[in-house]
C-alpha cells in the first residue's frame, strides 16, 4: 500500500466519523468511540509468504491511532489465536461507535463466505476447511447488532 492510499483511506474514515457525528447518532460534541483490529498474516507455513501485510497492518495501525482509534495488531496468527482476537474484539466493541477490522493476507471466498486464511493453515486439502479457515459472516454479524458503524477492509489475495 502506498502513503497515499492510507491518506485516502483515513480521509475516507474521517469523513465517515463526522458525518456519523452529525446525523444525530451522537451528539457532534460528544467524542465518538472508535475499536480497530488490524491482522498482518504474511509469514505462512503451508503457503506462498507474502512481504507486504507487516508494513501494511503498521500503516492501518498508525492511521487508525492518529484518528483516535483503540487498535489492537495482531500478526502471523494460527487459527486458533485467530479465532480469539476475533472474538475478544467482538466482546472490546460493545460500547463503541465505530468497530473496524482489516486484515491483511491470505483470504478465500467460497459458497458467499469470505474467509481469513490463518498461517498455520494447510490447504492442499479443503476437507476440513471450516477448521482451517476462519469464516468472518458471523464476526460481522455480531459486530453490526452490537456497534452502530462496523467497517470491515480485507486486503487479501
Amino acid at each position: 500500500m502506498t502513503d497515499s492510499l492510507f491518506s485516502a483511506v483515513g480521509r475516507s474514515i474521517a469523513a465517515l466519523l463526522l458525518t456519523t457525528a452529525l446525523s444525530g447518532s451522537v451528539s457532534a460534541a460528544e467524542a465518538l468511540k472508535g475499536v480497530a483490529l488490524v491482522i498482518g498474516n504474511g509469514d505462512y507455513e503451508h503457503l506462498s509468504k507474502l512481504a507486504n501485510p507487516e508494513h501494511d497492518a503498521k500503516g492501518i495501525e498508525d492511521l487508525l491511532g492518529d484518528l483516535g482509534f483503540e487498535t489492537d495488531v495482531s500478526e502471523d496468527r494460527d487459527a486458533t489465536k485467530l479465532r480469539r482476537d476475533l472474538e475478544r474484539f467482538a466482546e472490546d466493541a460493545e460500547d463503541a461507535d465505530v468497530a473496524i477490522l482489516y486484515y491483511s493476507g491470505h483470504g478465500i471466498e467460497g459458497g458467499g463466505e469470505n474467509f481469513i486464511v490463518p498461517v498455520d493453515a494447510d490447504l492442499s486439502a479443503l476437507n476440513d476447511a471450516a477448521d482451517k479457515l476462519v469464516p468472518i459472516s458471523s464476526l460481522i454479524a455480531e459486530l453490526k447488532a452490537k456497534v452502530p458503524v462496523v467497517i470491515v477492509m480485507l486486503d487479501a489475495c
